[in-house]
Formats: C-alpha cells, structure tokens, sequence
C-alpha cells in the first residue's frame, strides 16, 4: 500500500515530548469523578459528594480538551466513581481512551452489568487479607461483598483485567504474604 503524506497524521506536540524535557501533551489523566464514598476507611478523608464537584457539562468539555492534548488513557477516580449517577454516560465521553476504574468495589456486583467491556482495567482496592482485617480499615462490612463483586464482573467480562491495591499500614503489612494469596 502506499501512502501519501496527507494520509500520515502526526501528533507533533507528542512528538515534541519524546525529545524534550517539556511536556506538550496529556496522555494520562487520574479524573476524580465524585468525593462521594460509601466506606469509612480510617486512611482516607472522603464521604460526601462536595456540592461544587464536576458536573456532567464540565467534564464533557474536560474530555473533549484532554482529547484535543493527545489522551490515551482515562484513569477514574475519586471517592467512588461507582456513585455517580451519570458515571456510564461519563465513561461514553472517553470513547476513544484506555479507561481504568479506581474503584473500592463495593457496587461492583450490582453495576457490573452496566459496565460489561467499558473498562480495559478495574482496580479493586481491599486493605486486608480476610475479613476481620480489611471491615476495621474500611470502616463497614464489605470484604465478602466486594470479593462477590470481583466474582462477577469477572464472569460477566470474560476479558476483563481486575487487579487489587492496598494501602500498607500499621493494621495489615504482616498480611503480605496472604495478599499476595488472594
């Protein structure tokens, strides 16, 4: 096949950040969608949704700016983005984007048929090894609910890469070995 030249898009300020120490581009960008949360964690200060947070308008405009700045990876964040009302419409603005849910998973077994193939990544965090452990760090019963989650959304996104994040604290770095079991 043969090209011409006009058939070639550069991404040139991308370009420019390979050889440079400048940065002319955004290629990954950590969206906190909500300061909502549904856990207590004793590590962490969110709970309630803040009452000047994005509004779907904002982030619509956010998303089509970042596409504009070379995006080619949406990581979701927050609190929980799971929360959201609007959140499936949120994700539909990054259509063209790697997208990765930072997630507590705690909905995830009831929204995980809302969100079959959405996400190339899902990040479940759990701060410890059993039950006991992680229900004192997170402040609510959750520990089953959320392996029940992962369960599922696994079985209903066959393709799906789910991983687990913890927080090393005082209360579970002796379960490391058992983290790594789960």
């Amino acid at each position: 096949m043969v090209y011409h030249k006009s058939h070639i898009k550069l991404n040139f300020p991308a370009f420019l950040n390979t050889i440079s120490f400048a940065s002319r581009t955004l290629p990954i960008v950590i969206l906190y969608v909500t300061e909502g949360c549904n856990l207590k964690c004793i590590s962490c200060s969110y709970r309630e949704a803040l009452p000047n947070e994005f509004t779907f308008g904002e982030i619509k405009t956010l998303a089509e700016q970042l596409n504009n700045f070379g995006l080619k990876h949406i990581v979701f964040s927050g609190g929980e983005p799971l929360l959201r009302r609007d959140f499936k419409q949120i994700c539909e603005l990054f259509v063209n984007n790697k997208k990765t849910l930072l997630t507590n998973g705690l909905l995830l077994e009831k929204k995980s048929d809302d969100f079959q193939n959405t996400f190339d990544e899902i990040i479940v965090s759990i701060d410890g090894a059993n039950a006991e452990t992680h229900n004192k760090i997170r402040g609510i019963i959750s520990f089953d609910i959320i392996l029940k989650g992962i369960k599922k959304t696994l079985q209903t996104n066959l393709k799906q890469n789910i991983s687990i994040r913890t927080v090393i604290q005082k209360n579970n770095f002796s379960e490391l070995p058992a983290f790594i079991e789960l």
